[in-house]
């Protein structure tokens, strides 16, 4: 009986051996290659006509392939009307690699779509004087059906692409399929990112106020690429773009990216802001990270960086781009100024016509600027007539001549009816206002009153200050009048009291305000009376 046994269980594991024998051969047999191959290059067409061009938009480049040293000297340039269709047989499957590199200079990059779904993007990094091109492999792999390749962000330089075609789902490569991870994190910021954004590339995910704090913001994206993934990292929140800053790319690390792993990533950021140069969008000035935000046939209009965009019109578009904005025909665009001075639009082509305006001043065929001078105006309109047209700059040279100046203070001792008095100077420039229709005067107050560095306005009338209106001039040519408002009677006790005075024009319901100074009864200039 122990024989039997004793052989029994010899024979039990030689079946268990002889059924693993075969499992373990499935385990590590080589998967089948693909059963078909399609290349496509902008010199030589894919003779399967799995790889299909959409439009025509070739161009002349020279990059080198990354994998094999082919030098490539032509390109087919991606556009909104121009793409590729991957059409897969039906019961196959197909994994694509694509040969390219970002259509910009500039440091913007390129991602390659495929059927507009962000799980299976890549990001090609833009080159300003690289000779090799970059390849990627498109996460996950295609089925039965026509699949569109395109691109979001700079347009894309396509050399090379291939197609492998497998008949059995499991052939597919490993490396067409990418891991996915949470990135999270918090994010610092002295400018409120309420209902705001953060973007890893195309992955939008939303901040939300951290609990406890006025500046530091949570935020959460699942689903992420990973495998050494590198992302462009973007913050779009209200304010953030209403304001006259741009955010630092810094603050996100080199080049303003991050690179994802196997494993979820935890990244926190503290923004860093850059000024703008006061009143100048300087698109062209890349040092400045433009934020990118596109307005397209949107139900209301936006704020950019001060700029009112109204793009509700069916063809308007206002999409600022790393060194210009595309702004298409029906697109408004109202610039903030103040009082006078002139505005100048500049654009990168010479494809204006005078269906573009600025202000009151009609577009000049074949011109890249367009100059308004602006009189007594809290903004300037940019209307585009013009389809593609690319913004580049916009300049505000205010006039540094104010419409109303302060001549300084002076005493003179009247009789009874003046006592103690103080009269205080204005200037009108006549070349700006007109004195018949405007209105003009003097407001004066107790410094102690109005408060140490504040400057008196109209609103404080009545609560702070005074106002004294101009009823009459003392000299006029035609270019100036001068005036005067008077504090009388004031208390031997207060001629040391410190007065401010500041005066103003109103014009079209705007008011401008001269320069406020400050006295005292005996520091004022002494003149006699017949002056």
């Amino acid at each position: 009986m122990k024989m039997l046994k004793k052989a029994g269980a010899v024979l039990l594991a030689l079946a268990m051996i002889a059924v693993m024998i075969p499992q373990i051969g499935n385990k590590v047999a080589k998967a089948a290659g693909p059963s078909q191959t399609a290349v496509w290059t902008a010199t030589t067409a894919d003779s399967t006509g799995i790889i299909q061009t959409v439009g025509s938009a070739t161009t002349s480049n020279t990059k080198t392939d990354p994998e094999d040293g082919t030098q490539y000297t032509k390109a087919f340039k991606t556009q909104s009307a121009t793409y590729f269709n991957i059409v897969v047989p039906e019961g196959k499957f197909v994994k694509v690699s694509v040969v390219a590199v970002a259509n910009k200079t500039d440091g913007t990059a390129a991602v390659v779509q495929l059927d507009s779904n962000a799980s299976t993007n890549k990001t090609i990094a833009a080159q300003s004087n690289g000779t090799t091109a970059d390849k990627v492999v498109m996460a996950g792999h295609l089925t039965a059906g026509t699949h569109k390749l395109a691109h979001s962000g700079a347009q894309l330089l396509v050399f090379k692409i291939v197609a492998e075609v497998y008949d059995n789902e499991a052939d597919v490569p490993a490396d067409a399929v990418v891991s996915k991870v949470k990135v999270s994190g918090t994010v610092k910021s002295s400018i409120s990112l309420a209902n705001g954004q953060i973007k890893l590339g195309l992955l939008a995910g939303d901040l939300t106020l951290k609990e406890g704090t006025t500046d530091e913001y949570t935020y959460e994206l699942v689903d992420v690429e990973g495998d050494g993934a590198e992302y462009m990292v973007s913050i779009i929140a209200p304010e953030v773009t209403e304001s006259l800053k741009n955010i630092d790319l810094t603050s996100f690390g080199a080049n303003g990216k991050i690179q994802v792993g196997s494993e979820d990533k935890v990244a926190d950021f503290t923004l860093k802001f850059i000024d703008l140069d006061g009143l100048v969008w300087d698109f062209t000035n890349t040092s400045k990270n433009w934020q990118p935000m596109t307005y397209e046939k949107d139900p209301s209009s936006g704020i950019y960086k001060g700029l009112t965009v109204d793009a509700t019109a069916s063809t308007a578009k206002f999409d600022v781009q790393s060194d210009r904005v595309q702004i298409n025909v029906g697109t408004k665009v109202k610039i903030p100024v103040s009082g006078w001075g002139t505005v100048t639009c500049t654009f990168s082509t010479d494809k204006m016509t005078s269906a573009t305006t600025l202000g009151e001043t009609v577009g000049v065929s074949k011109a890249k600027t367009i100059t308004y001078n602006y009189k007594n105006a809290e903004y300037v309109e940019l209307s585009i007539g013009d389809e593609g047209l690319y913004l580049t700059k916009i300049e505000v040279v205010p006039d540094t001549n104010p419409a109303v100046k302060t001549l300084g203070a002076s005493v003179r001792q009247e009789t009874a009816d003046w006592g103690n008095g103080i009269r205080f100077g204005g200037q009108l420039d006549l070349t700006k206002v007109d004195k018949a229709t405007c209105t003009s005067g003097t407001l004066i107050g107790l410094a102690s009153t109005v408060g140490n560095g504040n400057e008196m306005t109209l609103e404080d009338e009545g609560k702070t200050c005074i106002n004294v209106v101009r009823k009459t001039c003392i000299t006029e040519t035609e270019a100036a009048l001068e005036y005067a408002a008077a504090l009388i009677n004031i208390p031997e006790e207060n001629l040391e009291t410190s007065i401010v005075a500041r005066p103003y024009v109103t014009v079209n319901e705007t008011t401008y305000y001269g320069e406020q100074i400050e006295t005292t009864y005996n520091s004022a200039t002494k003149i006699v009376n017949e002056q």
